[in-house]
């Protein structure tokens, strides 16, 4: 079954126990976690694995006429949909992308419990030059929640080079203030109001996000869905009818551009984007922000597909993990910046990025002493809530 799968790459590299095991992780089972703990497979082996063949089965997963379509059937279909209580056809497209939705959790969860169950001892490799690893990059799974502490780096140039699409990204003296949905500890966040707010605050920039709708419209909202509203199932009449808890209409991305005044910058999160409004995004973005935006996303497919379009595009990826080689991770989207979680970054992370030219954002810090932390040790973004707390202590370090 495995080699009629979107699993087949792996197949071919591994011994038949380890291709039954693994293709357990396409059924939502801990094959791999059970080897990783048995220490039967080196974890440059399950790197590769998910960096290269995780995106490839997650795009054919409830597309193909493998066994991975046998399985959207199953979660997506069965899941959604009774046969027995239904005289109509079911939206296949509609559930399958439900069951895309629920291979993705269970990947991400997984992902997770790996990177806790590496034993230290499997932490050995190539040489650096040969991993395309940069050298002094820690070999933990899982950096400490409190970081390792080190010297602020100084750097020349600042903020984005005013390039075609808004320009590849420079490296920074001291880290960027990006008000997280807009100055969201004091207006309601990705509101108009909370966009407008973050500018008289001190922010350097403005975090967004954005869902487009069944029909192509853009709209600036962190969840998918707003009281039992899906944006992406819905029209954009449906949605520009909904209203934020503090009376504003959910805006569009174009609103949100414009309540955003030059110089600062924009960093759009894209949540959600059909291939086929692309376009839709470029010109939103060519019109509100030429010049000074970026785009990022969890769906590193999204990055590299934007990228690949518009390569002079600034871009960069989300993550919520430790990499054991950042730089794979990046190069695999064409990425200069990594958004990583705030808690997870420390000296050595901050050093392999910086060593190749790339830019290092922390996101979310809201307290004090984790923005005092995050400035110290060099980072060149740093997403908050409060923008005039990360100010003022970005300038008194400066």
């Amino acid at each position: 079954m495995l080699s009629v799968s979107a699993f087949d790459p792996l197949a071919r590299s591994m011994g038949p126990m380890l291709k039954e095991e693994s293709f357990h992780l396409g059924t939502g089972n801990n094959g791999l976690l059970r080897i990783v703990k048995a220490g039967k497979m080196p974890p440059e082996v399950i790197q590769r694995f998910f960096y290269k063949w995780i995106p490839t089965a997650f795009d054919l997963f409830g597309t193909d006429a493998s066994s991975s379509a046998h399985w959207a059937y199953v979660w997506g279909l069965k899941g959604r949909y009774d046969e027995r209580e239904s005289s109509g056809e079911p939206d296949k497209a509609k559930l399958n992308e439900y069951a895309r939705g629920l291979y993705r959790q269970e990947i991400v969860k997984l992902i997770e419990r790996l990177n806790m169950f590496i034993p230290p001892a499997l932490r050995r490799g190539r040489p650096a030059a040969r991993r395309r690893e940069i050298r002094g990059l820690p070999r933990v799974g899982v950096a400490p929640p409190a970081g390792h502490r080190g010297g602020a780096r100084h750097r020349e140039r600042a903020g984005l080079d005013r390039g075609e699409e808004g320009g590849q990204p420079a490296a920074v003296s001291k880290p960027l203030v990006i008000a997280h949905r807009g100055a969201s500890a004091y207006e309601y966040e990705n509101s108009l109001a909370a966009f407008r707010a973050a500018q008289p605050r001190g922010a350097d920039g403005v975090e967004l996000d954005i869902h487009a709708t069944k029909d192509g419209m853009l709209f600036v909202h962190h969840d998918e869905a707003i009281n039992h509203t899906h944006i992406t199932r819905s029209t954009a009449k449906q949605v520009g009818a909904l209203h934020l808890p503090n009376g504003e209409p959910i805006p569009t991305l174009d609103e949100a551009l414009a309540a955003i005044p030059a110089p600062l910058q924009v960093f759009v999160e894209v949540k959600s984007l059909p291939q086929q409004f692309d376009g839709v995004l470029y010109a939103a973005l060519d019109k509100g922000a030429k010049g000074r935006y970026a785009v990022h996303s969890f769906d590193h497919r999204i990055v590299s597909r934007l990228g690949f379009a518009r390569p002079k595009m600034a871009r960069g990826i989300l993550i919520a993990h430790y990499p054991v080689r950042p730089l794979e991770e990046l190069e695999d989207t064409g990425a200069h910046t990594l958004w990583e979680d705030q808690s997870l970054i420390d000296a050595g992370l901050v050093d392999a990025i910086h060593t190749a030219e790339c830019r290092l954002f922390g996101w979310t810090a809201n307290e004090a002493e984790d923005i005092k932390r995050l400035v110290e040790l060099g980072v060149d973004g740093i997403c908050t809530n409060f923008p005039d707390v990360a100010r003022a202590i970005v300038d008194e370090a400066a």
